[in-house]
């Protein structure tokens, strides 16, 4: 019951590390582009699982932008090489969906 306990604070106070934060640590690379044809969650969704799809990547964000229609796709990597090419290739039959406009590496 004591090591419970002491498992339970030490989560609380953030001794044990996060395992989460592990993988968002050896994502060194960042992306950033634009997308179309996203209309709901579920084609967001599609994306995400797709592009994480893609060598070392550890997170997709998608949000929306002031551009109607547009939104933006963030791609963080342990990978140096993921191009619009490769993430057009990953999303398979649903390109044909949905339209990648630009996709840049940003670090």
């Amino acid at each position: 019951m004591t090591r419970f306990i002491l498992t339970i604070v030490a989560l609380i106070l953030g001794i044990m590390p996060d395992l989460k934060a592990g993988d968002k640590a050896t994502a060194a690379h960042v992306y950033e582009g634009r997308i179309t044809g996203l209309f709901c969650g579920a084609c967001a969704g599609k994306v995400k699982a797709s592009l994480r799809k893609l060598a070392g990547v550890a997170e997709v964000k998608i949000t929306s932008t002031s551009e109607t229609g547009v939104q933006k796709v963030r791609i963080e990597s342990s990978s140096a090489d993921i191009t619009k090419e490769a993430a057009i290739l990953a999303l398979g039959e649903d390109a044909r969906s949905f339209t990648l406009l630009d996709l840049e590496k940003l670090q």
